[in-house]
């Protein structure tokens, strides 16, 4: 509460200092840039990560006291063309916005849906932390997934001297898992009840065939751990493990997916498993 007052009060000393220097977006609504860099604006597409305060006389919602900035992709669309109202106007004013920009939007109570009850004129703070264009999306992308083949090749690599017994730095879990650590994070510790993100790859200790790779899909895997809705030997290790571990683990058949396998995933009856894992954040 107290970090809303603060960013509320920081907020209205910016508007009195910047004096009235309202601008109009396209759709009509006013708008007040405090900062401006004049630096790239966002193309359609662009990706943003901005923070964003909602208040009226009130802090309605603060994505600062929410944990973490907001995500967005710009749609692709033209104005003149937006049939289906994507195109809203946080959507223009962050269009209107460059990297360490901030600006107040001012929505007017006649714009808002009949179920927001407002006496009066609503205002978004927002803050742009971060753009990426397409290009920018698109060279991330191929290098998350050229990050993950070479991951793949490496844990086959790791798995077949962890078979012949020749792999050095093993460690074990109180339950006997066995897990080599790349690189310990600094982040918190995983508790059961988290939801967790994290990066990667599965293959068949026997033959080392791959039946799933997060890298390839560019995006973090979401977990719950303590649910049992993962298989035991995840359910037994990310408890020890924190945001920034790097490691491989080792999971015999009785503690991944047992005498059935998993069809869906292709992997085999009575498969010991093997798994490269990045814990990337914890999610509040």
């Amino acid at each position: 509460m107290r970090s809303s007052i603060y960013t509320l009060l920081i907020f209205t000393l910016l508007i009195f200092a910047c004096g009235d220097t309202r601008s109009k977006t396209k759709s009509g609504h006013s708008y007040t840039h405090h900062i401006k860099n004049n630096k790239t604006l966002p193309e359609k597409g662009a990706l943003v990560e901005y923070h964003i305060v909602q208040r009226d006389e009130r802090v309605l919602f603060s994505s600062r006291d929410n944990g973490a900035p907001k995500k967005f992709r710009i749609p692709e669309i033209d104005f003149d063309k937006d049939q289906f109202n994507r195109i809203t106007p946080i959507t223009e004013a962050l269009m209107l916005m460059s990297e360490g920009d901030s600006l107040t939007l001012e929505i007017n109570p006649d714009s808002l849906p009949a179920m927001i009850e407002n006496s009066g004129n609503m205002f978004i703070d927002l803050k742009m932390i971060s753009i990426k264009n397409k290009s920018e999306i698109a060279q991330n992308e191929n290098a998350i997934k050229a990050k993950g083949l070479e991951l793949s090749g490496a844990l086959k690599k790791r798995t077949s001297a962890f078979k012949n017994g020749v792999l050095k730095g093993l460690e074990s879990t109180e339950g006997g898992l066995k897990y080599l650590m790349h690189k310990k994070g600094k982040g918190e510790q995983i508790e059961k009840g988290n939801i967790i993100l994290i990066h990667y790859i599965g293959q068949v200790q026997k033959d080392g065939k791959q039946f799933f790779n997060t890298f390839s899909n560019i995006n973090p895997y979401q977990i719950h751990v303590g649910l049992n809705k993962i298989i035991p030997g995840w359910e037994q290790i990310l408890p020890q493990l924190h945001v920034g571990d790097k490691l491989t683990l080792f999971v015999p058949s009785e503690l991944a997916y047992g005498a059935a396998g998993s069809k869906g995933l292709g992997v085999p009856e009575k498969a010991d498993l093997a798994f490269y894992m990045e814990i990337v954040r914890i999610k509040k």
